[in-house]
């Protein structure tokens, strides 16, 4: 292999590589385009890549957690002030348990959303790291608020959020047999809560009926912002699924007179 050759792989490797599912694979059609050797050259070193893992290169603070099969196995921990009940949500990157306030000052129900004990490259830091600030930058009726952060005595980042009791929009939709013009309201809802994130030059990016919940008295509260997007120079890094170059090259977004952001693909 010449060294030419090798930095061409390398780029990609660096691109694709923290990248998973569908966002892998359009990274791949992108920078290999019709070179097919290309593609496979890069598919063995990003299998080889995902056998080995990162633990043997980086090894953080919180790393020292002992892995457990367990994805409760925060349930009735306590996190600073709150204690954790039970597990709630289960990601590919973080979990998420129902938590109550014990410090006896008053009464609260929240949801606190942690890293993995199995998830220990840095990557999956930042990116955490980022869906936090991200979350204190919104502050939306539609959008799921953020509370509170911070690190447990074990070194593991986390946040506090507020505790979303409903049903995914569809479910909610179809066993309340709504009519189209209630679920157009719900849906509209719902675009609100993605042009305030837009106009914070946010994409979420995993739209989907799984991340919008819909609360008893009807509210849809769109949440898990771990792949979103930030597209201000300040914000914007390698942290999130396909970077900003990927977002600059596949789309022109500008403000429009009443500072809304518009979307063209390229």
């Amino acid at each position: 292999m010449t060294p030419e050759r090798w930095q061409q792989i390398k780029a990609i490797l660096d691109e694709a590589g923290p990248l998973q599912g569908e966002f892998r694979a359009q990274a791949l059609d992108r920078l290999c385009a019709s070179d097919v050797a290309l593609r496979q050259e890069a598919e063995v070193y990003l299998l080889a890549g995902d056998k080995a893992g990162t633990d043997f290169l980086e090894t953080p603070a919180w790393r020292t957690l002992e892995a457990s099969d367990d994805p409760a196995e925060w349930s009735g921990r306590r996190i600073g002030v709150y204690e954790l009940t039970d597990l709630i949500g289960h990601g590919g990157m973080g979990d998420v348990y129902r938590a109550f306030r014990a410090d006896d000052q008053y009464k609260k129900l929240v949801a606190i959303k942690l890293i993995r004990s199995d998830q220990h490259s840095s990557f999956i830091l930042r990116r955490f790291l980022t869906e936090r600030q991200i979350l204190a930058n919104l502050e939306h009726p539609n959008i799921a608020r953020l509370l509170d952060g911070g690190t447990t005595e074990d070194g593991v980042p986390f946040f506090v959020m507020e505790l979303i009791e409903g049903h995914r929009i569809d479910v909610f939709c179809d066993d309340r047999k709504l009519p189209v013009v209630e679920r157009l309201r719900m849906f509209l809802q719902v675009c609100s809560a993605v042009q305030y994130a837009h106009q914070s030059l946010i994409v979420h990016r995993d739209i989907k009926p799984g991340n919008v919940l819909v609360t008893s008295d009807g509210t849809p509260k769109l949440l898990d912002f771990g792949i979103a997007t930030l597209l201000s120079e300040e914000g914007a890094s390698a942290l999130t699924a396909s970077g900003p170059n990927f977002i600059e090259r596949q789309h022109r977004y500008q403000r429009t007179d009443n500072n809304e952001i518009c979307f063209s693909r390229r």
